[in-house]
């Protein structure tokens, strides 16, 4: 891959990586599991909401949608497995599950700003090593769902990233006192 557009695309990982640490870090603990949006039985993919483990189903449930640190892991996941490529069996680290970002599931519980930062340090190491190895027959790959190349499923991970941070820094900024 031509070293110039590797090299873009490498650094805009890493700002975008610093941007989304800097809004977990900077989340306050009485905002962790605020809603950043109202979430309606109506969205895709919402209803019926439940626990991934069963044990809770209900609308309750439907904040912990765009809770701040379900919207921070959310955004973490898909990080991690649009570098694999964005297909099926994608696997987080522990203590993250795939199931917890399927359809019509909220996770079991609240992960912890510093399990969440952990998995920021992990994409991270893993979006550099996905770049310095990065070839061009590599970019041209199928990849995802819908077989487009992973050089376009690279830069849409730079757009999902930007768009949950800018959400999360947003409603930080509108908290602040």
């Amino acid at each position: 891959m031509e070293t110039v557009w590797k090299a873009s695309l490498a650094r805009m990982y890493g700002v975008m990586t610093d941007e989304l640490e800097r809004a977990i870090r900077e989340c306050p603990h009485e905002l962790w599991e605020e809603s950043l949006w109202e979430v309606r039985k109506s969205d895709p993919y919402v209803w019926p909401v439940r626990r991934v483990d069963g044990s809770d189903e209900g609308e309750h449930l439907l904040p912990v949608y765009s809770a701040f640190w379900n919207v921070a892991y959310h955004t973490l996941f898909f990080f991690d497995c649009y570098l694999e490529g964005g297909g099926e069996g994608c696997v987080p680290p522990p203590p993250f599950r795939a199931e917890d970002q399927g359809e019509n599931v909220v996770p079991d519980r609240p992960y912890t700003k510093e399990e969440l930062l952990s998995y920021v340090e992990h994409c991270r190491s893993k979006a550099h090593a996905t770049m310095d190895s990065l070839t061009s027959e590599q970019a041209q790959r199928p990849a995802g769902r819908r077989g487009r190349p992973f050089a376009d499923l690279l830069m849409h991970n730079l757009l999902h990233i930007r768009e949950h941070s800018a959400q999360m820094s947003m409603f930080l900024g509108q908290h602040r006192a």
